[in-house]
């Protein structure tokens, strides 16, 4: 995740949905025009409203803001990133070994 410190008024900025090995899902700033063959990198927001960025409210930024190339992207509860269909299967109650996940790849939830 980024820190505040990080962004700069007047710059425009996209966050990359990031899988690590081992199911770690995480968040990271990239300015507009950055590359995005980062490795890990699954998915790619248009362009973040500042505000959102700067408050790093992430349940905001998947409600207002769509992924690259059309298709959104869902926030759970400990603000972990979830595919649209991975969050359907969640909400539907199917059990976590028929979800269908990203890669294959169960994500690493925080502990319970």
């Amino acid at each position: 995740m980024w820190k505040i410190a990080d962004l700069q008024e007047g710059k425009r900025y996209r966050v990359a949905l990031v899988e690590l090995e081992g199911g770690d899902r995480r968040f990271s700033l990239l300015e507009e025009h950055a590359p995005s063959d980062l490795p890990g990198v699954m998915f790619i927001t248009e362009c973040v409203p500042f505000e959102l960025l700067r408050r790093r409210d992430f349940q905001s930024i998947s409600e207002a803001v769509s992924l690259v190339g059309g298709g959104r992207f869902y926030v759970e509860a400990h603000g972990m990133w979830l595919t649209s269909e991975e969050a359907s299967a969640l909400e539907s109650f199917v059990p976590l070994s028929e979800i269908p996940w990203l890669n294959g790849v169960l994500p690493r939830f925080p502990p319970k």
